[in-house]
């Protein structure tokens, strides 16, 4: 007895003896089956280094060279793969996520048939039934569900919710989970290849190809299958599209046909094609390989080419699965070409098909612009939720709003030109692309739009320029033009001074609001930031009929100390009353008084401050002329008593005097002037008490110097006989700040120095 390990990775052991064949196990001690059958003993048993090959020497002298293989035993749904590994193992793997999971059965495996969550697996005496959670498409956690006890050989092997269906030449078998047949169906030549279809649990449909070119649709429940088209020659692979309206046929001559189940007509043929497979998601597109080159189309356009290995089972969205040996790789490939194919051709629906595959996020922009523009806003709505961009998704609702009121075309109506430029610079605004979307809107003849684009881009200056250069083209045309108005040049100005404004700028905006005639806020700019100059601009601007303007340019220019500006404002609006207050506030009291010399009615307005002004800097007389000239008599005797009071109160007594006498004059001069006979008997009494004051303040005066002063102004008879005058004219009547103890002191001081004098006098006389 001899053994060997053979297979690429050594995985099985050959054993070979006397009982004249060479038996293969597995590396688990599981019996495979043999391999060949001597007529004598195999004495020894040696494979080739490199190749699938296996030497024997026999008992009577025989060496032999022999080739072996394992056949490849696999299945595929759409994106699970299983196949069969080492002969006894079974191993699925999932195509998107990469994961693989593996099932060891410790028996030869024949058939393996895979179908959404369930997997069949023909062992040698049994088919065992697998499924995973129904509810995850990733989970490839499989466990046993049933064990059906048939031992049958086939061609093909295939499982559906309920069911297992076997094919044997013309017969194909179904039987439930149980091992009981349901039905069977005899077709009249063989099935060489058979596709699952999918439907409804318990009710599932195959398509299959039959060896003298047939294709039929048999239904799980129904005895009768269905011819859907027939070829020339024998079928080998069969495809039915995602809508089960069209079909892809390769026959044993590698030619493909595309048929149509509705029309029956042939849509495309291709020859030299090894496989095929519809695309899950669009039901048009196909791919194809050829001479190691895949080939993805549609009826009319090629759509996408480039070199691969193997072959292709299986096209789901922008994934392609190609099977090389037994093992399947994920191709992604790029669908954009098919996607501007159908842009070009303005079959937006196809286009957004074709971008759901997979598109660059600029492919993806360019198809929601192509739909914006031709007014398809569900298909632009489902591009820009897509990318994600908002200020698309508000200019959507814009359009839908627009839309529902009538001012642009649905997409069944016949846009006119003009709507579809002015949607084309809307979008180029939305991109950035102001100079486009300019040059869009004048194409469109809706000069007005750029200005306002202009406008919120705060490009100020270009909006005037367009302004000025759409009214030249409209006057040489039509004689006129309202667009170059001068509402909408103020309008242009007021935007940007509001933006010079907003920037902190508040020079340039006053300027703008000054152009705009908008003299409200530029005067409150000036105010706020004390710029004279400007308001006396505006002063200089405004109409003298702008009352309020001018009243406001007043105001501000005295708050700023510009009284003589703001009496200018007054003076071009004929305010004389307001020009006044401003002189006054200022005490420009020279233009006052030139100005009241014309407007006599002023005179009690001006002079009454005036006099109180004078007062205040101590020009006493100018301000009780000024009492006397505002007509005032009663304020001028008041003026004078509080003169004179105060003037008492600070032994101020010679300016007492005087103040009594001015006040006795004006006593006077009321009561010439009075024609009442108790005011003038009121005020010659007052004259009186005045004059007595005036004559007594100008006495006691000097007394009072006298008695506080170290030196005196006069003889002493002067001070003698002041003394005898004052107690003489006081009498009993007493005066505020006149001490009545200083002359009588004086007097009898006086009196005693006379007789003393008048002695010595007497005495001289009578000696001599």
């Amino acid at each position: 007895m001899c053994m060997n390990w053979i297979g690429d990775s050594s995985e099985y052991l050959a054993i070979c003896g006397q009982n004249q064949k060479i038996n293969l196990y597995s590396y688990e001690g599981c019996q495979i089956g043999h391999l060949t059958e001597e007529k004598s003993w195999i004495l020894s048993c040696k494979k080739h280094p490199q190749e699938k090959q296996l030497v024997i020497g026999c008992q009577d002298g025989t060496i032999r060279s022999m080739q072996y293989f394992t056949p490849i035993v696999h299945s595929f749904y759409k994106d699970r793969y299983a196949f069969r590994d080492i002969i006894t193992d079974v191993i699925i793997q999932h195509l998107v996520t990469e994961q693989k999971a593996r099932i060891k059965c410790r028996d030869v495996v024949k058939k393996i048939a895979i179908f959404k969550n369930r997997l069949a697996i023909q062992l040698s005496d049994r088919v065992l039934i697998y499924d995973s959670a129904a509810d995850d498409p990733f989970d490839m956690h499989y466990h046993i569900k049933e064990k059906v006890m048939l031992k049958f050989n086939c061609q093909v092997l295939l499982v559906a919710s309920q069911h297992i269906i076997y094919c044997q030449d013309c017969k194909i078998t179904c039987v439930n989970f149980q091992g009981q047949m349901e039905h069977f169906w005899c077709l009249d030549s063989s099935a060489q290849c058979i596709q699952q279809n999918g439907g409804p649990d318990g009710n599932e449909s195959l398509t299959i190809g039959t060896t003298n070119g047939q294709v039929f649709k048999l239904n799980l429940n129904s005895a009768f299958p269905i011819l859907l088209t027939k070829i020339d020659t024998k079928v080998s692979f069969i495809d039915l599209s995602s809508d089960r309206d069209k079909i892809a046929v390769i026959d044993c001559n590698n030619t493909l046909t595309v048929h149509s189940l509705q029309t029956k007509e042939i849509l495309l043929r291709e020859a030299n094609i090894t496989s095929a497979a519809w695309n899950q998601v669009i039901n048009d597109l196909l791919c194809y390989t050829s001479k190691d080159t895949l080939h993805i189309v549609t009826v009319d356009y090629t759509c996408h080419q480039q070199p691969i290995e193997g072959v292709v089972v299986g096209f789901n969205g922008s994934s392609v699965y190609c099977l090389s040996s037994q093992f399947v790789r994920r191709i992604e490939v790029q669908l954009a070409q098919a996607m501007y194919y159908y842009l070009d051709a303005g079959r937006l629906k196809e286009a957004y098909q074709m971008a759901r595959l997979g598109v660059s996020e600029t492919d993806w922009r360019k198809l929601g612009n192509a739909a914006l523009l031709n007014m398809e806003l569900q298909i632009a709505r489902s591009v820009f939720v897509y990318l994600g961009d908002y200020f698309y998704l508000t200019y959507i609702q814009q359009l839908e709003e627009r839309q529902r009121h009538g001012s642009v075309q649905p997409p069944d109506s016949l846009m006119t030109s003009t709507e579809k430029l002015l949607i084309e610079a809307e979008l180029a605004c939305f991109q950035g692309d102001y100079k486009e979307a300019a040059k869009t809107f004048k194409k469109a003849n809706h000069v007005e739009r750029v200005v306002g684009l202009y406008t919120d881009l705060r490009r100020f200056t270009e909006a005037k320029e367009i302004m000025i250069s759409a009214s030249g083209d409209a006057e040489s045309k039509n004689g006129e033009c309202d667009f170059y108005s001068e509402e909408a040049t103020r309008g242009l100005l007021a935007k940007h001074a509001e933006w010079a404004r907003a920037t902190k700028d508040h020079r340039t905006a006053a300027t703008m609001f000054i152009e705009a005639g908008n003299y409200g806020a530029a005067i409150e700019l000036a105010a706020e930031h004390g710029w004279v100059d400007v308001l006396l601009e505006l002063s200089r601007k405004v109409d003298k009929g702008d009352r309020i303007h001018l009243d406001l340019c007043a105001k501000h220019l005295a708050k700023l100390g510009e009284c003589a500006f703001a009496a200018d404002c007054y003076a071009r609006i004929g305010d004389v009353e307001s020009q006044l207050d401003i002189l006054i506030r200022a005490a420009k009291w020279d233009e006052s008084l030139s100005l009241v010399q014309g407007n006599p009615e002023y005179t009690r307005k001006v002079y009454l401050p005036y006099a109180q002004w004078l007062a205040e800097n101590d020009s006493f007389e100018e301000a009780q002329a000024a009492f006397a000239r505002a007509g005032l008599a009663n304020e001028t005797v008041r003026f004078l008593e509080e003169l004179a009071s105060c003037a008492v109160s600070e032994f101020r007594f010679d300016d007492a005097s005087w103040y009594y006498w001015k006040l006795s004059k004006q006593c006077a001069e009321v009561a010439k002037g009075s024609q009442d006979q108790h005011t003038k008997r009121e005020y010659l009494r007052r004259f009186k008490d005045c004059a007595k004051r005036a004559d007594v303040y100008y006495v006691y005066n000097n007394i009072y110097r006298y008695m506080k002063d170290p030196f005196a102004t006069h003889v002493p008879e002067a001070y003698f006989n002041m003394a005898r005058y004052l107690l003489q004219r006081l009498g009993k009547d007493d005066f505020d700040g006149i001490s009545k103890v200083y002359p009588s002191k004086l007097y009898l001081l006086f009196t005693d120095l006379r007789v003393v004098i008048f002695e010595h006098i007497c005495f001289f006389k009578v000696n001599r």
